[in-house]
């Protein structure tokens, strides 16, 4: 407490039952419910119904941090911004107490009939959904029980300070910011540091095994950023794909690549000692290090972070790689290397002057943004171009035509990033190597209208989509964006480029041109929206198998068609598992080779 000598607690829940229980390995009852590992706590309210702390919420997620844990209840279907049920006071229980949405939205909303499911498989206890609580809307905490009842639904301990003050609730996640069970670091003693550190081809790597959640979920918003964060704990860097990769300038660099630089903090100033799409090479390193049968198919490194995903296995092309599968099936242990400088660090101090991302660079460091800005002429500062939230992408063929269809997120106050929304519009899409759309040739070209002209002439709208969304077209658009998502879009939040000559700042005023958004002038109206751009398709080379390996489908070479490449048994591959063929007639990156793998003894 504050006089220096007495103790207080962080919450008021007296547990009942954790210890003398082991299951998993650990001190606590932890019961796996639909493929979700939760940590399950009997426990009791005190007589008086009050929290420790300012409210019931924060002792909830004080309860849960006791054990390295974040607490939990409505799943991101309900909690997290652009869920389809989602609303401010369930949202503020991820935001303002940490609770953990990704949970597969297996507890529902409200929590408390299925907490007390998982609390019967771990206890046979006989709890119900009157004395079984997770986290439902938290627009109602307060320092009594009673009071907070919307809030941790649900006790049944009364307004009168009667009832059953016996209660049960779940834990989920990690406090930290990555997921990683990190296995070895410690006790394991190499050139005088307490984690395991190997020198390769005149690098010092740090190498680190570890284990992989099993539900393959992401503590952080991606895997990239949890890569970054678990290597940060140590005061390293990430790493994996070189400079001549990675580096901007580098003879074989691409945008996916830089961004693991510009945005992950990836160390590409290894002497291009593991390659890119290098999971061979930081298996040698491993393997260096712990003699532990570490395989190209257990070890990984930044490769595209262009990829980076909340699923480990959707993950598998920005950490390449691991065997975890899509079914949540395979080998959870991995293996992984950070890199970094140990001397000054211009980045490690107000992170550089940068408003977004400091890279550390050998001759001292630069600024870079996050996707949809720019850097300033200062080289620190930060602008959008565009003023959309990106909350989901997806590729769609509709009526014989190839579609990138975007779900966003307009901002509060309507206005736009640039001088107006049709320029927000074409950045938004310039952003994924796309152009807009809207009306096509026979309005939007020469001899039609000059208002749909005015949208390809100055904001180079794609009008060569065989007319399949007509003009005027927001009923053609939410039906392309339902194919993709199945999201419930409508006509009234579904747009593309109708009349350029009504571009404003203000999302309303530009109604006409943006066709159509809900959106009302004072504010109001559904801020959630949907869009499609494409992209003028030229044929790419056709390819050849590589030596020693397979792709399919053969023959394919049109805009957005993917080709996989798979090396023969014995071999293994070097470069990208697949390239896809751009608008510009290219294939997204070089054509991988396949060598024999390496043996280790």
């Amino acid at each position: 407490m504050a006089d220096g000598h007495s103790c207080e607690g962080n919450h008021s829940f007296e547990v009942l039952r954790t210890a003398n229980q082991t299951y998993k390995g650990v001190d606590f009852i932890s019961q796996e419910y639909e493929g979700i590992d939760f940590l399950v706590i009997e426990a009791k309210l005190p007589a008086h119904g009050l929290s420790a702390t300012e409210n019931w919420c924060r002792d909830y997620q004080n309860l849960c941090a006791e054990y390295g844990k974040r607490p939990t209840g409505c799943g991101e279907d309900w909690a997290v911004h652009g869920g389809r049920l989602s609303h401010a006071g369930r949202i503020r229980c991820v935001s303002e107490y940490n609770s953990d949405p990704y949970i597969n939205n297996v507890l529902g909303c409200d929590p408390s009939s299925r907490v007390a499911a998982v609390e019967n498989l771990a206890f046979s206890a006989g709890a119900t959904s009157s004395t079984s609580f997770g986290f439902n809307g938290c627009d109602s905490c307060h320092r009594g029980i009673y009071e907070s009842r919307y809030s941790l639904h649900s006790t049944s301990f009364g307004s009168d300070g009667t009832g059953d003050r016996t209660v049960y609730t779940v834990c989920t996640g990690s406090a930290g910011n990555h997921s990683f069970e990190v296995l070895r670091t410690a006790n394991q003693t190499y050139k005088g540091v307490d984690f395991i550190s190997q020198e390769y081809e005149g690098i010092d790597f740090l190498v680190i095994e570890a284990k992989l959640p099993a539900h393959g979920l992401s503590a952080t918003e991606n895997w990239c950023r949890d890569y970054q964060n678990l290597c940060a704990e140590y005061g390293k860097r990430p790493t994996g794909c070189g400079e001549d990769w990675a580096d901007e300038g580098g003879r074989l660099s691409n945008e996916g690549r830089i961004r693991c630089v510009s945005e992950y903090n990836s160390d590409p100033y290894i002497n291009n000692v593991l390659g890119c799409l290098w999971a061979s090479r930081v298996a040698a390193v491993a393997n260096l290090a712990f003699s532990a049968g570490a395989t190209s198919s257990t070890s990984f490194g930044f490769n595209d972070c262009n990829r980076c995903q909340r699923g480990i296995y959707e993950s598998r092309y920005s950490l390449h790689s691991t065997s975890f599968g899509s079914d949540g099936t395979g080998n959870r242990t991995v293996f992984t290397v950070c890199a970094g400088y140990a001397g000054n660090d211009e980045c490690a101090t107000g992170n550089g002057g940068c408003a977004h991302f400091c890279v550390h660079t050998q001759s001292g460091h630069r600024c870079t943004c996050q996707r949809g800005f720019i850097l300033m002429a200062d080289g620190h500062g930060c602008e959008g171009n565009h003023a959309f939230e990106i909350l989901r992408t997806a590729n769609q063929h509709f009526e014989g035509f190839n579609f990138f269809v975007i779900k966003a997120r307009l901002p509060g106050h309507g206005l736009s990033a640039t001088e107006n929304w049709c320029r927000d519009y074409q950045n938004l899409c310039a952003e994924y190597g796309r152009r807009p759309t809207g009306c096509g040739e026979d309005w939007a070209v020469q001899g039609g209208s000059r208002s749909h002209a005015k949208c390809v002439t100055d904001y180079n709208s794609d009008p060569y989509i065989n007319n399949v969304l007509g003009c005027y077209w927001m009923s053609r658009i939410h039906h392309v964006a339902n194919l993709a998502f199945s999201a419930g879009a409508t006509s009234s939040t579904s747009f593309g480029f109708n009349d350029c000559n009504r571009c404003q700042r203000g999302i309303y005023e530009s109604r006409n041109a943006l066709h159509s958004t809900s959106f009302g002038m004072d504010g109001t109206g559904d801020r959630t929206v949907y869009t499609v751009c494409t992209g003028s398709a030229g044929p790419c080379p056709t390819l050849t198998p590589p030596d020693n390996g397979v792709l399919s489908p053969m023959g394919a070479n049109s805009h957005n068609d993917e080709v996989t490449f798979t090396c023969n048994q014995n071999y293994e591959l070097e470069g990208a598992p697949s390239v896809k063929c751009q608008a510009n007639g290219t294939w997204s990156d070089r054509i991988p080779t396949c060598t024999r793998e390496t043996v280790f003894f």
